[in-house]
Parts: C-alpha cells; sequence; structure tokens
C-alpha cells in the first residue's frame, strides 16, 4: 500500500521502419537494461533541456516539494519510493554497477561508471526534474537505492510523449515493489507534465516477465527491431510498447 510520509524537502531514454525511427531508438535506448521483474532504464533519449522543448509546453511553476512514499512489499519488506536528492550519486553509482555483469540484465554498456561521470547524470537529471522535463523516484530500502524509475520528456515536435525506464536490484524483485514504483512515477509523470499524451518504452524479446508486467499496467506493443541488441554473440530483438494517456 502506498501513502505519503513526508513532504517537507527541497528537490534539490527494423527493417520496415524508416531509418529516422531506428536511429531515434537507437538513441533512446542509451544505458539501459532488462531485468526479469521488467524493462530497466538509468538514462534514456537525447535530453528535453532546451528552450525549445520548454517551449512547446509550457512548465507549471516547479515544486519544492520532494514527493516521498511508504510501501511494504508482499513479503513485509518496507521500502520508500522518493524523488532523488543531488547527494545521491554514489548511491545511484554503486546501484547502477551492480547490473554489470549480471547475466541478460540487457544493459547497454558493459563497463561500470564512476563517481565523476554519475554525478554529471544527476546534475543534469535534477535539472530535468526542476524543470518537469523528468519524473523519476528511487526505491530506497535500508539506507540504499535498490531501483529507480523514470518518465522523460522527448524535445521538439515529440515533446507530447515521454521515455519510460525502470530498475529495480535482485533482492526486491517479484514483490509488487515494480508494479507499484510504475504506477506511481507514471501518475506523478501526468500531475506534472502538461500536455503529455503517450509513453513509450522497449524491451528486449526474452525479457518476457517485464512484459507482462508493462501490458499490466497499461502498455501496447506497437512494433519490433529484429537484432536490435547483441549479446555474447547472440542477437535479439527488442518490442516496442506504448502507453496512451
Amino acid at each position: 500500500m502506498l501513502a505519503s510520509v513526508e513532504e517537507n524537502a527541497l528537490v534539490d531514454s527494423m527493417k520496415s521502419f524508416p531509418l529516422s525511427v531506428v536511429n531515434e531508438w537507437s538513441t533512446a535506448r542509451n544505458r539501459s537494461i532488462s531485468n526479469r521483474g521488467a524493462q530497466v532504464a538509468h538514462d534514456w533519449g537525447p535530453s528535453p533541456d532546451h528552450p525549445r522543448a520548454a517551449k512547446a509546453f509550457p512548465a507549471r511553476r516547479p515544486s519544492r516539494i520532494m514527493q516521498r512514499y511508504a510501501f511494504t512489499a508482499r513479503d513485509g519488506k518496507k521500502v520508500v519510493f522518493r524523488e532523488p536528492r543531488s547527494t545521491d550519486a554514489r548511491a545511484l553509482m554503486d546501484f547502477i554497477n551492480g547490473f554489470v555483469g549480471e547475466d541478460r540484465s540487457g544493459l547497454l554498456i558493459d563497463k561500470k561508471t564512476d563517481i565523476k561521470a554519475e554525478k554529471r547524470w544527476l546534475k543534469q537529471r535534477m535539472r530535468e526534474i526542476k524543470g518537469r522535463l523528468t519524473v523519476m523516484l528511487l526505491v530506497e530500502c535500508e539506507g540504499r537505492v535498490v531501483g529507480n524509475c523514470d518518465v522523460k520528456r522527448r524535445m521538439w515536435k515529440e515533446s507530447h510523449r515521454a521515455v519510460f525506464g525502470i530498475a529495480l536490484s535482485e533482492e526486491v524483485r517479484g514483490k509488487g515493489i515494480g508494479e507499484a514504483l510504475i504506477r506511481k512515477t507514471i501518475a506523478l509523470a501526468k500531475q506534472r507534465m502538461r500536455g503529455l499524451e503517450a509513453i513509450d518504452l522497449a524491451v528486449i524479446d526474452y525479457n518476457r516477465r517485464a512484459k507482462g508486467l508493462y501490458s499490466k499496467v497499461g502498455f501496447v506493443k506497437v512494433a519490433r527491431m529484429p537484432r536490435a541488441i547483441k549479446e555474447d554473440r547472440e542477437y535479439f530483438d527488442e518490442d516496442w510498447m506504448v502507453m496512451r494517456l
């Protein structure tokens, strides 16, 4: 069950398709992951932090309240969903590096990030959150980041759309946390992103559990990119899914 517990902290990503579409999705899949529980993305798509993107759908006044929600998993584990802070870089680095080397994780990069790169990445995300161009919730358990979920608005003539991604550490998968996190993040995006009409994602074909979860929360498969992913000399197709708002 979700419940608001604190609201007083500051808020410190195919052959039959045109080449332009293929290139767009190739860019949008930067640094993404698939795991047992859900499609994962740490950083998707081109940054919408651009004056033209903001002009297309003027953002409301940026919120000064950091959202924070308690959640109890099916096994009784207690976690917190919260927005990121500027001090989270090391915790986020440890979290995302934990996926490197995982068999069929879907992580597109194959090297661990360092603290300098993670601080740079987090600084950009914080700007986007303040501008209501990105919504992100972390999963915190016993002082550690064990999950994240984001909805990131696209630019220019695509600014009616956003890209979705989610990552969960193995210890919190299969407990209902992923579904609750998805629903809460999308609800927050709908609340904050004026004019948003659709949210899309990409999921590797072998990640059947993720595809089932996405269908359950409202995503619909619209296309497939053959041989989109290459892992250990083996090719995998990628499904593209959309949720209409």
